[in-house]
């Protein structure tokens, strides 16, 4: 009787751990984005794990911006990092470069690395596969003057940060020697050498100088 009932027993456990793989829990906290199955449908388990459901946290996602190859060299870890969404306006998300992943995909002959970026997201706005453009920042400056570059020639070959502007003086036009710094597509930092409100000369800098400089002549003969 004492042998039968420890084989009882036995079985009744092997029951209980049968009975358990009837319970699905999920993993991790967080919303369910798909459902596989419905209610109802059979599976076969037998082979592998059937997919039921996705679950995701979309507290925190994690964006995979695509780097070229000639600009992957300039990124770096904690690297300060801003994007929009086609659909958020002129809204913008910041973060950092979390890592960039060593094995590059190659589309078109184009080799593109990934570079992952997570992103703080408890409001919701930011949903799977959204089209982001990104923006990396290399350097920065606030409360700094700044001028177009097609203000600036550059005199030094060894030494980008040095040029020329040609500033307006009253009814002169004089060339001066500039320090700047911090450049973008469109401007560049002037250290050095210009004041703010000073009016300078955009565009063909050459032609305009000697234009100038005839029209001043002209004015001095006439005086």
């Amino acid at each position: 009787m004492q042998a039968q009932i420890k084989a009882d027993t036995a079985s009744l456990a092997g029951d209980k751990a049968t009975l358990g793989y009837a319970k699905i829990f999920a993993p991790i906290e967080g919303t369910i984005v798909s459902i596989s199955v419905r209610e109802g449908q059979t599976l076969n388990a037998n082979q592998n794990a059937p997919l039921l459901l996705k679950i995701a946290d979309l507290s925190i996602l994690t964006l995979r911006a695509k780097v070229s190859e000639a600009d992957v060299n300039l990124l770096s870890k904690d690297m300060p990092v801003y994007f929009k969404t086609f659909g958020g306006g002129d809204r913008r998300w910041y973060s950092k470069v979390r890592q960039v992943l060593p094995t590059p995909s190659i589309i078109n002959d184009v080799v593109l690395y990934q570079a992952l970026i997570d992103i703080d997201n408890n409001d919701g706005q930011l949903m799977d596969a959204m089209t982001t453009q990104v923006f990396f920042v290399r350097d920065s400056a606030v409360n700094t003057l700044i001028v177009p570059l097609g203000a600036i020639r550059t005199t030094n070959t060894s030494n980008k940060n040095v040029g020329e502007i040609i500033r307006k003086n009253g009814v002169r036009l004089e060339t001066i020697s500039v320090k700047t710094g911090v450049r973008n597509r469109t401007h560049a930092e002037v250290l050095s050498g210009l004041n703010e409100n000073d009016t300078v000369v955009i565009g063909d800098q050459d032609r305009n100088a000697n234009k100038a400089n005839s029209l001043l002549g002209s004015q001095r003969r006439g005086f």
